[in-house]
């Protein structure tokens, strides 16, 4: 997105109104509204990627859906994460809504990704 766009400093509340509309707006394409959502957050939280990610019927696999990369403005999908690989992770999942790791290499839910997913692609959070 150009550094002029209006968009750009949307403010907190200016963001939340901007995602609870995206589906609105692309009704009927909810590949389309999915990478705007990741653009939207990755802009308003300044961070390089987001992503959305959305376990399978038998809560056994998690699935990338969309990963918005900020510095090469792509998309792309198609990672998955196993319960049997990451254990401690899908537990986690089981018993809390949200896991915010400060520091993912170290907090016990999100550890078990440091040396597969978290290290090679830079996330420290």
């Amino acid at each position: 997105m150009a550094a002029s766009d209006p968009r750009e400093s949307l403010g907190v509340a200016d963001v939340t109104a901007e995602l609870a509309t995206i589906w609105r707006r692309f009704e009927g394409d909810a590949d389309a509204a999915l990478r705007a959502v990741t653009d939207t957050a990755a802009r308003s939280l300044a961070v390089g990627r987001a992503s959305i990610w959305l376990l399978d019927d038998d809560r056994r696999v998690l699935r990338c859906v969309d990963l918005f990369q900020a510095a090469e403005a792509s998309h792309s999908a198609g990672t998955s994460l196993g319960a049997d690989t990451f254990p401690r992770y899908f537990t986690a999942l089981e018993q809390e809504e949200t896991i915010a790791a400060e520091d993912a290499h170290a907090d016990p839910r999100t550890a078990e990704f440091s040396q597969v997913y978290l290290a090679p692609l830079g996330i420290g959070a």
